[in-house]
């Protein structure tokens, strides 16, 4: 019965530690596509910065904030300042 347990808990902690790795695959391609859907942005002349960015969201989904951001849209004639932006994804999301 024993032996039960420990092939089962080591299956539970494998289980984890591949899912923790999945995540964080998935974490960077977050970043990656935020990057260059704000290099397309900066193309067409919208300009966004802001001062930090914060991923979070384990372990099922994803959650992005960004903090004291600034959006110049030259087509507006507008610059927006603002003190955060979150969004998230979870688990069933999956577009």
């Amino acid at each position: 019965m024993k032996k039960y347990l420990i092939i089962a808990g080591s299956l539970i902690v494998g289980a984890a530690v591949i899912w923790a790795i999945l995540w964080n695959a998935g974490r960077q391609e977050v970043v990656d596509r935020m990057d260059r859907e704000l290099k397309a942005l900066a193309a067409s002349g919208t300009h966004i910065e802001y001062q930090d960015r914060i991923i979070g969201g384990f372990p099922f989904g994803y959650s992005v904030t960004l903090k004291e951001v600034v959006a110049e849209i030259p087509a507006a004639q507008s610059t927006y300042f603002l003190p955060e932006i979150v969004t998230s994804a979870e688990l069933p999301d999956f577009d």
